[in-house]
């Protein structure tokens, strides 16, 4: 576990702190979430639940406030991992494109036959499932760590990914269809994908 100090004298450029109530970026996903010592005292991040703020007080009255969160885990760009590698340090399935853990997308694995340009763009096709959790990426604005399947039980770590915008215009799926396996007519949407500035 890692713990940070607000000091209300120098606080962050994501970070906020007025009368008993702060705001901070989460380190593990970076939603920004509000904490209060009246309505929550202690609040875990409402993203993906792996930090947690705690405020005691008044930045002018002496409170204290600090951040607490799990160590991210460590991918290293260019190894491979197994599905089932990923699943037991990310959680979420080991066979959906894109695996959802407590109702947020964990990390994208994709194959090239399916998505010809991923990691940058993806067409996801037909399916419940794979319609919900295209639609759950989408809304997420935060980076997940995204493997390009490279032959059986070998998924390369290529960095962390968010999707920036998606269309379901269908002329902007076929531009990006490019021989998928996935039939041009049970492609779903278009999703852009931009690389995080850190990994």
């Amino acid at each position: 576990m890692k713990t940070k100090e607000l000091d209300p004298q120098n606080l962050g450029l994501k970070e906020d702190w007025a009368g008993n109530s702060i705001a901070f970026e989460c380190p593990v996903c970076g939603k920004v979430f509000i904490v209060s010592k009246q309505l929550h005292g202690e609040r875990h991040c409402p993203a993906c639940g792996k930090s947690r703020g705690m405020v005691t007080g008044g930045r002018e009255s002496g409170g204290n406030a600090s951040i607490i969160w799990e160590d991210t885990p460590v991918f290293f760009v260019g190894h491979k991992y197994t599905r089932k590698a990923i699943s037991k340090i990310l959680g979420g399935s080991e066979v959906e494109y894109l695996p959802t853990e407590n109702k947020r997308v964990v990390c994208g694995c994709f194959t090239l036959d399916h998505n010809p340009e991923a990691p940058n763009i993806i067409i996801p096709g037909t399916g419940k499932v794979i319609q919900r959790e295209a639609k759950q990426f989408c809304e997420q604005d935060y980076p997940v760590p995204i493997f390009i399947k490279r032959r059986t039980n070998e998924w390369e770590y290529v960095g962390h990914y968010k999707a920036m915008r998606f269309s379901t215009h269908p002329a902007d799926i076929a531009a990006h269809h490019k021989g998928s396996i996935t039939p041009l007519s049970e492609v779903t949407r278009v999703i852009f994908l931009q690389p995080a500035t850190a990994t």
